[in-house]
């Protein structure tokens, strides 16, 4: 995928100074190179769960490989993923009427304020992170008004459990690997169901405001407009991203025809001591911190 200053802010979700003085220093590049190993190894697990079906058109989500699908799709393509944001926010917002009147059936209105919160934090973010989250939110919601059962108190503590302390980190935490945040949501939601319910909407009218010129698809028009304003200000800024961001990106991309032929544990190790070599003679400071052992957890984890 082209590293563009576009991809950087609204895929990635890493701020860029609308400043042309702007010069990338060594925490920026950090950060841009973090969140593009990240991105790059949680779309390559959603590919390698969806296998072959992932080539397919799906309308309907009757598993979880059809869920890995459309949010595969969506966050392996930044114009998709711009068209989806603003909708699916909106479908998230319009969920807080039915669980306002839900929970104060059962006299729990006072953790309406509480998801709502979250939803507003949610909304400040950008990019891939901002869709699954939204998804995520999404998805919980959907689950607690249609399906989850038993004495007000037991709804008491599943929204304690799952929507105390910080439930954005939470998510987010989970986004190295498809299979660790499914590990993670499924047994919230108790399978795939819900997550259809809560996007269903959304993509019967996606799929209709490609094929036709309707409100919409009108709407999606109206929120491009108003995109491109920022985007051309992003393409704007004079700094060039950094070589060493480009070509370590380039060289992870292109050593995945190698990885998939390791069988070794040696040769592993090899690629790896040759990968880090380059992050270090680039960033040494980087190097040296957390951000990058995660990040290396997640390239292990998508190739090996």
């Amino acid at each position: 995928m082209e590293l563009t200053k576009k991809h950087i802010v609204f895929t990635l979700g890493v701020s860029i100074p609308l400043d042309e003085s702007l010069q990338f220093n060594k925490q920026l590049e950090s950060k841009i190179l973090y969140e593009q190993l990240l991105y790059e190894s949680f779309l390559d697990s959603i590919k390698q769960y969806a296998q072959d079906k992932f080539n397919t058109v799906v309308n309907t989500i009757k598993d979880w490989k059809d869920a890995a699908v459309v949010i595969g799709k969506v966050l392996s393509d930044g114009n998709l993923l711009d068209n989806f944001l603003g909708p699916l926010e909106r479908r998230v917002t319009r969920l807080i009427k039915p669980l306002t009147t839900f929970l104060q059936k059962i006299g729990l209105n006072k953790f309406v304020d509480i998801i709502i919160n979250f939803i507003q934090k949610i909304k400040s973010l950008t990019g891939w992170k901002k869709f699954m989250t939204l998804v995520t939110i999404g998805t919980i919601i959907t689950y607690i008004i249609e399906k989850l059962k038993g004495t007000p108190n037991d709804i008491k503590n599943f929204i304690v459990q799952y929507f105390s302390g910080d439930f954005i980190n939470d998510v987010i935490e989970k986004l190295t690997d498809w299979k660790s945040y499914l590990g993670w949501l499924q047994p919230i939601v108790e399978g795939v169901e819900v997550i259809y319910n809560f996007l269903k909407p959304l993509l019967q009218e996606f799929s209709k405001a490609l094929q036709s010129g309707d409100k919409w698809a009108l709407k999606l028009i109206r929120e491009k407009k108003m995109k491109y304003k920022l985007v051309k200000k992003v393409n704007e800024v004079e700094a060039e991203i950094p070589s060493s961001i480009v070509t370590i990106s380039k060289d992870l991309a292109d050593q995945s025809s190698n990885f998939k032929q390791i069988n070794t544990k040696d040769k592993m190790v090899q690629l790896f001591d040759v990968m880090v070599a380059k992050i270090k003679e680039n960033n040494p400071e980087f190097a040296e911190g957390s951000a990058f052992k995660q990040a290396l957890i997640a390239i292990y984890n998508k190739y090996k």
